[in-house]
């Protein structure tokens, strides 16, 4: 595409600054298929069970708790390197996680990534991760597989 030929049309929307008013029918819809700005709502007990308790309750209490998006953010990458033993056929995965047991279970089992005796996963001391570097990411996945491939190590930094 040519420069002269990109036309940019943006307009300036209203702020919105929290997420209970993110959810009223006045608000800007930003997706479709996310009707109120809700893309996911996880309904949880039985409703009339729960209004029967109130309803029959010597006292209630009532809190309103808000906690808005959040994002984890360790200072450490997350990274991995996987190198494969051609003659042994073992695969050796550096990642940094803070459940190396766990991975290496999940690569083996229901990735099938190598069976569990071939599959040896390092994890370094990676300090807080916040929760992060506890789940098995696809690329992890995808360097134990591309070292294998190419029979040379592989390494990936996100």
């Amino acid at each position: 595409m040519r420069r002269k030929n990109l036309e940019v049309d943006y307009g300036i929307l209203a702020a919105v600054t929290d997420t209970v008013s993110a959810s009223d029918d006045a608000q800007q819809q930003i997706h479709a298929e996310a009707p109120n700005n809700i893309c996911y709502n996880w309904p949880f007990g039985e409703k009339e069970a729960v209004n029967d308790a109130f309803s029959s309750a010597h006292k209630i209490a009532s809190l309103e708790l808000v906690n808005n998006r959040m994002v984890t953010n360790p200072m450490e990458p997350r990274a991995a390197v996987g190198d494969f033993n051609s003659g042994t056929e073992e695969i050796t995965l550096h990642l940094t996680t803070q459940n190396p047991h766990v991975h290496r279970l999940v690569l083996s089992a229901f990735n099938q990534l190598a069976p569990e005796h071939k599959l040896r996963v390092v994890g370094p001391d990676v300090g807080g991760g916040f929760g992060v570097k506890i789940f098995v990411y696809a690329e992890e996945l995808v360097v134990g597989w591309a070292c294998r491939k190419i029979n040379r190590p592989v390494k990936w930094t996100f």
